[in-house]
């Protein structure tokens, strides 16, 4: 069973010339998927055994409150790049690739930053009256400062899948 399906895949990518490249693409995608969430239950475990159940709870909810502030930061800028960059490819438009670049760039770092700012200045004031959770306001500050890497690491893998470069954004 598995010979024939191996066969009759092969017979397809002789048919059709993108389908060698889809059947790559999506089993690279596929093994470094598979491999980033492997890693993640280790992290996972391993984090809970050294922290504790509060500790670990204390991470996860500091690490809730801050992507949600990268969600903001970013204002849907994501999802335009990855539009916009791929008609633009489409019609080798790389001028208007490059302006969508850095205007995609500057709005969604100034609007990082300015989340990074608030969660900096306010988290405090977020884990006693809103979590009632003291211990949170030191690990909500330093995790806020990764609010903007995330962010353009985010954008730039937008933008490759826009430009075609599915395996390349799966590494951003």
């Amino acid at each position: 069973m598995r010979v024939s399906l191996i066969r009759r895949v092969r017979a397809w990518a002789r048919l059709e010339p993108h389908l060698s490249e889809v059947l790559g693409g999506a089993s690279v995608s596929f093994f470094l998927r598979l491999v980033a969430r492997v890693l993640s239950l280790g992290f996972n475990i391993l984090l809970a055994r050294l922290l504790g159940a509060e500790g670990a709870g204390v991470y996860y909810l500091a690490l809730t409150v801050t992507t949600l502030g990268g969600v903001v930061g970013r204002l849907g800028v994501p999802n335009a790049l990855l539009r916009f960059s791929a008609a633009h490819a489409a019609g080798e438009d790389w001028e208007g690739v490059a302006g969508l670049y850095r205007q995609g760039m500057r709005v969604a770092t100034l609007a990082s930053l300015l989340v990074t700012g608030l969660l900096l200045l306010g988290a405090g004031w977020i884990a006693r009256e809103i979590f009632s959770e003291a211990a949170l306001g030191t690990p909500l500050r330093l995790m806020s400062l990764v609010i903007l890497p995330a962010s353009l690491l985010v954008l730039h893998s937008h933008l490759l899948r826009g430009l075609g470069k599915i395996r390349d954004s799966l590494l951003a």
